[in-house]
């Protein structure tokens, strides 16, 4: 956070009392720094600005019932707002006091906080049984803010997909972009989901449509042609798409597994083995040791590629992808 002394009457000194609070808190110093907070409190009791710096400040350090005076006495100056709503709502959750905190969420009617607001109520309502309440809130938080509609859906149906009911999740995409048709993040969405659900036309006919209206999204041209890559024989064509997407993204780790994998298919093994190493030694995920260890294995390389999958296993031990992987190449000895 930082403060805003435009139009304040505090001089360099205190100015400089307010940053050395923050040090103080930084240390852990905490009864040092509440002094000096209270200090510049009752010496400029009409600066607001400083109030909810303070006020903020303690809650960002923990110490929730000195931040929890300041904002209470900012709604007695000001009244409650969306911004006050927030940071009680959090510190409600601090006090574990999460019927407080949802009220406070709930009241919350503008922007910045609105989205951040929602996402504290996903996690106060994280039960399936609460998946009424919850589509009922977004619902009528869509009715309110038409400008945020897009992203509300989209957080609905994350939910719903993180409580298992991706179906009902992909009907809220469905339904969104019945109103958002050209919304690239939706498209992306559903055509992610569709392909978890084993729906692969629904899948490429979303991203298709996503790059009619943005060419050269990397993401999009590389999420079509991995999934046409693992999920179909169309392999020239996954290339051509993965190739573009490298060209505009030549150092992204995700795009650069998904060129050393469509060669793995189209069985060009040292080629594959050079995209391969590029990625996993910029990011060694679980998915891109598979590709390596596989790439390794075709290559009459199995020490390498059990070394590989053994780091991975030593980072992520019960990793299934990792596992099978592993039985699948002993499988072809």
């Amino acid at each position: 956070i930082r403060l805003s002394l435009v139009g304040s009457e505090m001089c360099i000194r205190d100015r400089m009392r307010t940053l050395y609070t923050r040090l103080l808190l930084q240390k852990g110093q905490f009864d040092a720094a509440k002094q000096q907070a209270e200090r510049l409190n009752n010496q400029y009791p009409d600066d607001h600005n400083l109030l909810f710096y303070l006020a903020v400040l303690m809650l960002e350090h923990e110490q929730i019932t000195l931040s929890e005076a300041y904002f209470n006495q900012l709604v007695k100056q000001f009244g409650a707002n969306s911004t006050l709503h927030y940071y009680l709502g959090r510190i409600a959750e601090h006090k574990q006091q999460p019927d407080a905190a949802l009220q406070h969420f709930l009241q919350i009617d503008d922007s910045p906080y609105l989205i951040a607001g929602l996402s504290e109520i996903g996690k106060l309502l994280n039960q399936a049984s609460d998946e009424t309440q919850l589509r009922q809130i977004y619902q009528q938080k869509r009715g309110k803010h038409a400008d945020q509609s897009a992203l509300l859906f989209a957080l609905e149906a994350s939910w719903l997909a993180d409580k298992d009911r991706p179906l009902l999740a992909l009907e809220v995409y469905s339904e969104a972009l019945t109103e958002h048709p050209d919304n690239t993040q939706l498209l992306y969405n559903r055509a992610m989901l569709s392909e978890q659900l084993d729906q692969l036309e629904q899948m490429e006919q979303d991203l298709k449509r996503l790059l009619t209206i943005d060419p050269d999204n990397a993401t999009a041209l590389n999420a079509l042609g991995y999934s046409l890559t693992n999920r179909t024989d169309r392999h020239p064509e996954a290339l051509t798409l993965i190739r573009k997407a490298l060209n505009l993204k030549p150092d992204d780790p995700a795009i650069l597994d998904s060129m050393g994998w469509v060669h793995y298919q189209l069985g060009d093994y040292p080629l594959a083995l050079q995209y391969l190493l590029r990625a996993y030694e910029s990011f060694p995920d679980p998915e891109i040791a598979s590709h390596l260890g596989m790439v390794y294995w075709k290559l009459g390389q199995p020490d390498n590629a059990r070394k590989i999958w053994s780091e991975a296993l030593q980072r992520d031990p019960d990793n299934r992808l990792i596992l099978d992987t592993m039985q699948q190449a002993e499988q072809t000895r």
